[in-house]
């Protein structure tokens, strides 16, 4: 749609004319197909005349086997004014936005028609693209290259030189010591690809930022090693592996080369398969790793990532089994890592609490005494992975003679209704698959104002729908849990206490 000025009378066509093919560079006959700026022209192509010896012929022309005409758009008075601008798309010098620079009104065949390259952005583009088709090698070192020339190019310039086949692969980067007509000389600095090639495009660039640190390799390759490497030196070629160590079938020592010879920055990975038998790393003679002696792996999928700092070994990182909270709350696995959670959670569950005896069990026993216990008011008795088979019945009966007998009468301990009962009621049905970590508490063992009672955890007083039932007596040092049915198969007995 072109749009009309109501007051000169001008449309939108007179500022901005259609997209020409090519432009001359020089005078021209105005007939026939012919080739200018790098450009052969075909039938009905709209060229951009502009440098015509008689100034009158030059304007916008179809281009035709015989004679050229003006284009439709370009051939009559109020066509032109000054300042309309044509872009032209083919060709190499002439590719962009010209403006006429003719005063108003221009008549055709009349009036002198001068053509402007235009300042503009897609201009200024153009004035930093050069193209040559010297042959060169890529590699560093002044390299002189033969161009259009009369570019916006100057000395002290950088540029990007590509191989107009594979930019991306191969290039030069460098600065122009010297530009001068249609020669253009390139110091190169920086390069990449190779090869002798000669179809390249120039174009400007800034100064190259220094080169960044060099990133870790990672891991290299992944080996095994087994007993029958034993034992195995890691030497300076094993940098960046990954090395799975397996124990299966015997004992596996990693010795380290001297520090000093595997160098600052050396590394590896060990990571432990199978830990049948024991895998230690070794660092050679006297030098250590993380300030010790040796390490020992302690269990399945145990990594760590070793670095060498020329003197002695580091262990980077250390990938370790998370223990259970039930293990955290035990404490008693030290080859296991804790979250920060669970460290604050054993903490508080642990508060004033210390371990008296943890007491391994197997077999069918029917009854576990645990004596001297005159020190502790409070007791937490914890059952950890028995496997209890069948139904099983758990109650308890203190001493206050330091076990040499056990209260047992009809009254010496009642229920939470009152009712006598002959032990302290822990729970009427272990199930194996619920409570084979059955923690509870045995409360006032040893207490003068007060009854000795049993609490259970809170799931086992919801399954029992009780939690109180209290010896008679005061004063008592000592305990037996008494297992009825089928008991546990394996497993540990934890004893805690808490002091007077």
């Amino acid at each position: 749609m072109t749009i009309v000025d109501q007051i000169t009378g001008r449309g939108s066509h007179t500022a901005v004319k259609a997209p020409c093919a090519a432009a001359t560079t020089a005078n021209i006959t105005l007939s026939g197909l012919q080739s200018f700026d790098t450009y052969t022209t075909l039938a009905d192509d709209r060229v951009l005349v502009k440098d015509q010896t008689d100034a009158k012929e030059n304007g916008i022309y179809i281009a035709s086997t015989g004679a050229w005409e003006r284009a439709n758009d370009a051939n009559k008075t109020g066509d032109f004014v000054k300042g309309t601008r044509v872009y032209v798309h083919g060709g190499s010098v002439n590719i962009g936005e010209w403006e006429l620079t003719t005063a108003d009104t221009v008549e055709i065949d009349t009036d002198n028609i001068t053509w402007l390259y235009a300042a503009s952005a897609v201009n200024l583009l153009g004035e930093f693209l050069e193209f040559s088709t010297t042959e060169h090698t890529i590699g560093t070192g002044s390299k002189v290259f033969t161009v259009d020339g009369a570019k916006a190019f100057i000395v002290g310039n950088y540029v990007l030189v590509t191989d107009d086949a594979a930019p991306l692969t191969n290039w030069m980067f460098g600065q122009i010591t010297a530009y001068s007509g249609t020669s253009m000389t390139v110091n190169v600095t920086v390069t990449a690809g190779s090869g002798t090639l000669s179809a390249w495009t120039i174009s400007i660039s800034g100064v190259r930022g220094a080169t960044g640190a060099t990133g870790g390799a990672g891991v290299l390759a992944v080996v095994t090693k087994t007993n029958s490497d034993h034992p195995y030196t890691a030497v300076a070629g094993d940098v960046s592996k990954a090395f799975l160590l397996d124990a299966s079938s015997g004992v596996l020592t990693v010795a380290f080369t001297a520090a000093a010879t595997l160098g600052a920055a050396w590394d590896a990975w060990f990571i432990a398969t199978n830990v049948d038998n024991a895998i230690t790393i070794d660092p050679d003679a006297a030098e250590t790793i993380s300030g010790a002696a040796t390490f020992v792996f302690g269990h399945v999928g145990q990594a760590i990532h070793v670095v060498c700092d020329g003197s002695n070994f580091h262990i980077m990182t250390s990938h370790e089994e998370i223990a259970s909270q039930a293990e955290a709350e035990a404490g008693t696995d030290t080859s296991k890592r804790m979250t920060p959670q669970r460290v604050k959670q054993s903490i508080v569950y642990n508060a004033g609490w210390e371990l008296i005896e943890a007491r391994a069990i197997s077999g069918s026993p029917s009854e576990e005494d645990f004596i001297t216990l005159a020190s502790f008011r409070d007791l937490r008795i914890t059952f950890d992975g028995l496997s209890l088979n069948a139904s099983v019945s758990c109650t308890a009966r203190v001493s206050d003679d330091n076990g040499s007998t056990y209260k047992a009468g009809a009254s010496d301990y009642k229920d939470e209704e009152g009712a006598n009962r002959t032990s302290l009621r822990v729970s009427s049905i272990l199930e194996s698959a619920e409570n084979n970590n059955l923690t509870f508490h045995i409360f006032d063992l040893n207490d003068s104002a007060r009854k000795t009672r049993v609490l259970m955890s809170p799931d086992q007083i919801y399954a029992q729908n009780r939690h109180d039932i209290r010896a008679v007596a005061e004063l008592n040092n000592a305990i037996r849990i008494i297992f009825g049915g089928s008991t546990a198969d394996a497993g540990t007995i934890i004893i805690q206490g808490r002091r007077n």
